[in-house]
Formats: C-alpha cells, structure tokens, sequence
C-alpha cells in the first residue's frame, strides 16, 4: 500500500509540472510567431493570422471590385474563417501530447 503522505511524489510532481510550464510558454511563443495565410476570391482577399488565430494582416488584392461590398465582406470573412482552422490545426499538432484530444487555445 502506498504511503499518501509520500513528500519524495510530491516532489517530483512539482518538478514536473515546472518543466510541463516550461514547454507550454514555448510553445505559445512559437504559435505567436507563426503566421498562417488564406486567401478567398481567386487571390482578392488574403488574411495571415498567427498560430493562436489572432489575425495580423488583412490585404485585398489590386482585382478586387471594392464597389461591390457585400462581395468584399463575404470574401474576407471567407479568408478569416479559413484562417481560423488552419490556426486551429496548427496548435493542436504543435500542442502534441498536452492536448490529448482536447481544443486547448483558450488555455494558452
């Protein structure tokens, strides 16, 4: 039977958890820095967001018609939500084994 008042678990639990928040800050700095870019339109619009979805640039391409606006709009929230995923997917592939499955951009 186990002892629960075992100090040498705790210890080692507290290790490990330093190092587990170590690797988590590295990759949260790598998602910040990556940029991922859609582009809806045939090439109008174009969106780069960074690895945790925030978008960093939006350009519209010289063949965009910016009369019709309602197009423009479509087309940008085209770009963005194709973004958005790309971001998704990219941080649960770099989050590995921490996320086990689970959507965890709300806790970095």
């Amino acid at each position: 039977m186990s002892n629960p008042f075992d100090f040498g678990s705790i210890k080692e639990l507290f290790e490990k958890s330093g190092e587990i928040t170590s690797r988590l800050k590295k990759i949260k700095d790598e998602l910040e820095e990556s940029r991922l870019t859609c582009q809806s339109g045939g090439g109008m619009v174009e969106v780069t967001v960074n690895g945790l979805g925030k978008v960093v640039s939006v350009k519209i391409g010289e063949m965009a018609d910016l009369g019709d606006r309602e197009l423009l709009e479509d087309l940008i929230v085209s770009a963005i939500s194709c973004a958005a995923e790309k971001a998704k997917e990219f941080s649960k592939e770099k989050m590995g084994i921490f996320a086990g499955g689970f959507d965890m951009m709300n806790l970095l």
